[in-house]
């Protein structure tokens, strides 16, 4: 006599664009990385190789999470595990995923209202609020002028500062280059750097997609698969729901309470992947601020 099959876990929210990927008939799924909350997942889509994560509630929505409403208790070593994806369902180590009556996220803000607004953006009180994290980010600190440019970073950073007064593609084809995949770590920093300077591309640029993915090509192939996963989301101008919250209310000229703590919760997210992407964004901020790329003839 056959067991019963094991009750599937439910999914509360689904970013859009995994539920999107889902539909495509996925194959080849492969466990990437296992974390306590967080279980990294790269498969092969129709669209391509993808990379998505099956998180807790305690994560919050992503570009590429799967949140699941109860956390499995899972073997020791879930990687060694075998995975399957079928009709929305996602069998892990026994337990089985079912995704199908999730809520589907959208990772996408409106860009257009985000630039439209974005005097507020390019404020000095966001970096004097940033300054507070500093120590969590070599970068970070660098861009609020707490300290000098990281060594590691400095061939990267000032290939970015020629394309800041060029314009010139090569010079930002030559920063991505040299950035991507510097540091350690699934989300190496210059990698975390870049994302957050695509989101300031978004967020200040009229025709920003080009330049986005400039970076991202360039990039991806240079780092790890979950980092290229990121670097790609970025470039699609997909963001998480603290990112999306903080954009969202920098265009409202927040009070400085409010925006100390919109900064304090991008940076507190990884250990030092927030404080990285920020320092991205506040770099190209303080571009846009100074009017060298900011008119949109780098478009």
């Amino acid at each position: 006599m056959s067991l019963p099959s094991p009750e599937p876990v439910s999914v509360c929210s689904i970013s859009r664009v995994v539920s999107d990927w889902l539909d495509q008939r996925p194959v080849n799924p492969q466990v990437l990385a296992c974390f306590d909350k967080v279980i990294n997942v790269r498969f092969v889509a129709e669209s391509g190789p993808q990379v998505f994560a099956l998180c807790s509630t305690d994560i919050g929505n992503g570009p590429l999470n799967v949140l699941i409403d109860s956390w499995p208790k899972w073997p020791d070593n879930p990687a060694s595990a075998p995975i399957a994806i079928c009709d929305r369902k996602i069998e892990l180590a026994g337990t089985v995923i079912d995704c199908a009556a999730a809520s589907r996220w959208n990772p996408v803000p409106d860009w257009e209202a985000i630039r439209l607004a974005h005097g507020a953006v390019a404020s000095p009180k966001l970096c004097a609020a940033a300054v507070a994290y500093a120590s969590s980010s070599p970068l970070l600190a660098w861009v609020c002028g707490a300290r000098g440019l990281p060594p590691e970073f400095s061939r990267g950073l000032s290939q970015l500062d020629l394309w800041s007064h060029s314009c010139a593609r090569a010079d930002l084809f030559s920063a991505a280059a040299s950035l991507a995949g510097l540091g350690g770590g699934l989300t190496p920093a210059g990698d975390d750097f870049l994302c957050g300077l695509m989101l300031g591309i978004r967020s200040t640029m009229p025709a920003p997609s080009a330049l986005c993915s400039i970076v991202a090509n360039t990039a991806a192939p240079l780092t790890t698969s979950l980092s290229a996963a990121f670097l790609h989301s970025a470039a699609r101008g997909e963001v998480n729901a603290v990112w999306l919250e903080f954009l969202c209310e920098l265009g409202r000229a927040p009070a400085e309470a409010q925006l100390k703590s919109l900064v304090r919760n991008v940076t507190a997210v990884g250990y030092s992947s927030g404080a990285d992407m920020l320092a991205g964004y506040l770099w190209l901020c303080r571009v846009f601020a100074n009017d060298h790329c900011g008119t949109g003839h780098c478009a």
